[in-house]
């Protein structure tokens, strides 16, 4: 099993913040946020890759850099309550 701390944080320094995303709230939320609990579970090696996956219903999540670009956009700030519905 991937160790899934170090591909999240590899993720955070090389797609996220090597690509200017700075705040320190999103960078700390993108490292914590268990992202392959989020896909299916034969695609979890690939959850912290740059790239987006399929879901569900014929949908897919994000890649992670365009996730991080939407919540900096969007302002989120720590004690936001957000529902993201298909806005990719």
């Amino acid at each position: 099993m991937p160790d899934f701390d170090a591909e999240r944080d590899r993720m955070v320094a090389q797609q996220i913040a090597a690509r200017g995303i700075s705040g320190r709230h999103l960078l700390t939320a993108m490292r914590e946020v268990p992202r392959h609990d989020f896909v299916p579970a034969d695609l979890a090696g690939f959850a912290y890759d740059d790239s987006p996956l399929p879901i569900e219903a014929d949908q897919t999540i994000s890649q992670p850099y365009i996730v991080a670009l939407m919540i900096e956009a969007a302002e989120v700030a720590p004690g936001d309550r957000v529902l993201e519905i298909g806005a990719g």
